[in-house]
C-alpha cells in the first residue's frame, strides 16, 4: 500500500530525532556550564575547561533526569492526543536514561582524570611556543637570581657586629604570632563584611524571606523524613517493591502519585531539595571547604574536583530519590540493573539511617534555629 510506512523507515526517523534531542539538550547544558565554568577559571588550560564543561554538563543532566521524567510521563496523561508532543515518548526517555549513564561513567573515568593529567604535562617535545615559553621562564629566573643574591648580602650587611639588631631584622619567636594575629584580623575583616551585607538588606528580606525560608526547609526536611519512613515500613511489610527494575517501562500509562499532576509536581520539588541539600552537604565538610570553587581565582585542579563530586552526586541522585521513596519511577537503562539495589538488607538500612536522620536533624536544628528566629521577630515587633 502506497499509504503505509515502512516500519523500517518509521525507526530510522525515530532513532534520528532522538538522537537530535539527544544533541541538542547536551548542546544547551554544555553552554550553561562553559559559561559557568569560565567565570570561575577563564583563560588558561583551555581543553581542561572544556572537559570540565562537558562533566558538569552531564552533572546537571543525570540530577534532572528523574524530574524530566516525572513531567513528562504527567505531561503525556494530560494531553495523550496532542499532536505537538509525539516525540515525547517511551523510547527518548529511555535513551536520555541509557546516555547520563554512560556520560557520567566516561565524565569520571576518562575526561576527567584526562584533564588533570594535561594540566600536568608541560607539551610536546617541538612545539613552538612551549620552546618560547620554556626560555622566557628561564630568561625570568635568570633575572631574579642576581637581584635575590645582593639582596641577601645587604641583609648581612647591616650591623654585621651587633647581634641585637639581625634579631630584630628576623624575629623568629614572633613569626607564629604575626601568623595567628593575621587569620585573625581576616576572619574580623570577613565578620565585619558579612554585618555590613546583612545591614544593607532590606526590611522584607530580614523580617519575611529568612523566616519563610526556614519554614520551607523545616518542611521540605520533616516531609522527605515522613516519606522515607513510610516506605521503610511498607518494605517490611511486603507492601512495596525493591527499587531494582523487572519489567518494561512504558511513558504516560498511569500517574506515579495518587494526587496525580499535584502529587508529581511534589516529587519533582523534593528531588531537587535532596540535590541541593546533597551539594551543601558536601561543600560544608571539613575537606571540601578547601576545594570551595571561587570566582575567577579557582584553580584547575580544585575545579576538576568539583566537577568529579558533582558528577558522583547528580549520579547517585535517581538511586537515592528511588531508594527513600521519594518517586515510584522505575530506574531505566543500566540504573535499573544494578544488582545491590535488590539487596533487602541493604536498602532497609539505608531507608532507616535516612528517616533517623532527617528527623533528628529537623527536629535539632531547623526547629531550634525556626524557634529563635520567630520570638525574635515577635520581641521586635513588639517592643518598637
Amino acid at each position: 500500500m502506497e499509504g503505509e510506512t515502512d516500519p523500517r523507515e518509521q525507526l530510522f526517523q525515530n532513532t534520528i530525532r532522538e538522537y537530535t534531542i539527544c544533541l541538542l539538550l547536551f548542546l544547551i547544558l554544555y553552554t550553561l556550564s562553559y559559561i559557568l565554568i569560565n567565570r570561575l577559571r577563564p583563560g588558561v588550560y583551555r581543553i581542561s575547561l572544556w572537559l570540565c564543561a562537558t562533566a558538569l554538563a552531564i552533572s546537571i543532566g543525570a540530577t534532572l533526569l528523574l524530574p524530566v521524567s516525572i513531567a513528562s510521563n504527567e505531561f503525556l496523561l494530560l494531553y495523550p492526543d496532542s499532536c505537538n508532543v509525539e516525540w515525547l515518548n517511551s523510547s527518548l526517555i529511555q535513551g536520555l536514561w541509557n546516555f547520563i549513564f554512560l556520560l557520567s561513567n566516561l565524565s569520571l573515568f576518562v575526561f576527567l582524570p584526562f584533564a588533570y593529567l594535561f594540566t600536568e604535562s608541560e607539551g610536546f617535545l617541538g612545539n613552538k611556543k612551549i620552546k618560547i615559553w620554556r626560555k622566557w621562564r628561564k630568561m625570568e629566573t635568570l633575572k631574579i637570581c642576581p637581584e635575590l643574591y645582593y639582596d641577601g648580602l645587604e641583609i648581612l650587611d647591616v650591623d654585621n657586629d651587633s647581634s641585637t639588631s639581625a634579631t630584630e631584622l628576623t624575629p623568629d619567636d614572633n613569626t607564629s604570632h604575626n601568623q595567628m594575629l593575621n587569620k585573625r584580623l581576616q576572619a574580623i575583616q570577613k565578620r565585619k563584611y558579612e554585618l555590613d551585607k546583612q545591614r544593607q538588606t532590606g526590611w522584607v528580606r530580614r523580617t519575611f524571606f529568612y523566616p519563610v525560608s526556614m519554614l520551607a526547609l523545616l518542611m521540605f526536611s520533616m516531609t522527605t523524613g515522613l516519606i522515607t519512613l513510610q516506605n521503610t515500613l511498607q518494605l517490611l511489610v511486603g507492601i512495596k517493591a525493591l527499587p531494582i527494575s523487572t519489567s518494561k517501562f512504558t511513558l504516560g500509562i498511569s500517574s506515579l502519585s495518587k494526587l496525580g499532576p499535584l502529587g508529581a509536581g511534589i516529587q519533582v520539588i523534593l528531588i531537587l531539595y535532596l540535590a541541593v541539600t546533597s551539594a551543601v552537604g558536601l561543600y560544608s565538610l571539613p575537606g571540601f571547604e578547601k576545594v570551595r570553587p571561587e570566582l575567577h581565582s579557582t584553580p584547575i585542579t580544585h575545579l576538576i574536583a568539583n566537577c568529579a563530586a558533582l558528577v558522583v552526586l547528580s549520579s547517585a541522585l535517581p538511586l537515592l530519590s528511588r531508594m527513600i521513596g521519594i518517586t515510584n519511577f522505575d530506574l531505566l537503562g543500566d540504573y535499573g540493573r544494578i544488582e545491590w539495589l535488590g539487596s533487602f538488607k541493604l536498602v532497609l538500612i539505608y531507608n532507616v539511617i535516612f528517616a533517623l536522620t532527617a528527623i533528628i536533624c529537623s527536629v535539632t536544628k531547623f526547629s531550634a534555629a525556626v524557634r529563635n528566629e520567630v520570638w525574635t521577630k515577635l520581641l521586635i515587633f513588639l517592643l518598637f
